[in-house]
C-alpha cells in the first residue's frame, strides 16, 4: 500500500525500501528518440513526459477514450 485515504503510507516489510505516496512514470527523449523511463514521486519536478493519466475516479470514467485513429497515431 502506498496511499490510503489520500495520505501517503510507508510499507514496513523487511528487506523492502519504498517511497510512500503516489508515483508517476516519466519518459525521456534524446534527439527525438526515447532514451528511457523513470519512476518518481508524483508532483516532484522532473524533466520528461508524464505517462500515467487519471482515467477513473470513484468508479466513473473521468476522461473519454481517444478515437482509434488518434490512438494509432500516438502509438
Amino acid at each position: 500500500m502506498q496511499e490510503y485515504a489520500g495520505i501517503a503510507r510507508r510499507k514496513c516489510s523487511e528487506g523492502k525500501a519504498t517511497w510512500p505516496g503516489r508515483k508517476q512514470a516519466y519518459r525521456s527523449y534524446d534527439s527525438g528518440a526515447m532514451s528511457g523511463d523513470t519512476v518518481n514521486v508524483d508532483n516532484a519536478p522532473y524533466a520528461g513526459q508524464p505517462l500515467l493519466q487519471l482515467v477513473m475516479q470513484g468508479g466513473k470514467t473521468v476522461a473519454g477514450q481517444p478515437m482509434l485513429v488518434e490512438a494509432r497515431e500516438y502509438a
